[in-house]
């Protein structure tokens, strides 16, 4: 073969080898986006679940508990979150959350997220619950209170409330005349007027703190309250004021190193009417220590 022959001959095969490869090249660029579809990668499937509820007293102090519901395909892993006016609590993860000072006053939901290999996580949110109730205690101490004094006319009644606690303990009064609250007397101490006489009287005292349930204690009832009336003379007064009877802002008179009677009814009216027993006229009658 000539050299000229070889050259035409060798042209031929390139050009045979350059249409193979074209035709291949034809081929494989129609059939590769099909192949690229059918390899790509699907979707995840997800995982289902429901909306958790919350179940318990929305109270500080007491427990609250998240119901979860059914989550598919099983075995599907829970975890939750706890929040507070919907910021996440920190360390609130389990499924009960014990509610605590800072809780009161707001609502609390939880959300509860679903997993599982090979799936799509689902994260679902209860419904908030209602304003979280602050925590109320019970005083430790909240005693009946007394009356002290001398149930007549023109005399002052005063109630001995006794020690309330935990302290400070704040104390309001309120009288009453046969179980009738008295309007317009408010303070520990109460003055008999003519609308007592024959009646009963009791004092209700009422303790209140922040914090804690708010207490009314009821004292026993006074004696029927007595008129202003004269009696015959100091042994019979004194049956009745074993001190003495006294008009407001009288002092014992004495003389001497001797003491004076401070324990004495105070009632201008009985007094007025046994000024006739006021042998000293200091202004107490019958006095006695």
């Amino acid at each position: 073969m000539t050299a000229l022959g070889a050259r035409t001959t060798s042209l031929r095969t390139r050009s045979l080898l350059a249409a193979i490869v074209l035709s291949a090249i034809a081929v494989f660029g129609a059939v590769g986006p099909a192949n690229a579809a059918d390899t790509a990668v699907k979707a995840l499937p997800a995982v289902t679940g429901v909306t958790p509820t919350i179940t318990g007293t929305a109270k500080v102090g007491s427990a609250l508990t998240a119901t979860a519901g059914t989550w598919k395909p099983a075995p599907i892993t829970l975890k939750y979150q706890w929040l507070r006016a919907g910021v996440a609590i920190t360390g609130a993860t389990a499924s009960k959350y014990t509610l605590v000072t800072a809780d009161a006053g707001k609502r609390i939901s939880v959300t509860v997220t679903g997993t599982r290999s090979g799936y799509t996580k689902l994260t679902k949110a209860s419904a908030q619950t209602v304003a979280v109730a602050p925590l109320v205690r019970t005083l430790t101490a909240a005693p009946v209170p007394a009356i002290a004094g001398t149930a007549v006319i023109g005399g002052t009644l005063t109630a001995r409330a006794g020690t309330w606690s935990p302290a400070p303990v704040t104390l309001k009064y309120a009288w009453k005349r046969n179980g009738v609250t008295i309007a317009g007397v408010s303070g520990a101490a109460y003055k008999l007027t003519s609308l007592d006489v024959g009646k009963r009287i009791t004092v209700v005292v009422t303790g209140s703190k922040s914090g804690y349930t708010t207490v009314a204690k009821t004292s026993p009832a006074s004696a029927a309250v007595l008129a202003a009336k004269k009696y015959t003379n100091c042994t019979a007064l004194n049956l009745v004021f074993p001190h003495g009877v006294g008009r407001a802002g009288a002092k014992d008179s004495v003389s001497g190193t001797a003491k004076p009677v401070t324990t004495f009814t105070v009632s201008t009216e009985v007094y007025t009417a046994n000024t006739a027993s006021d042998r000293d006229k200091d202004g107490i009658a019958c006095e006695k220590k």
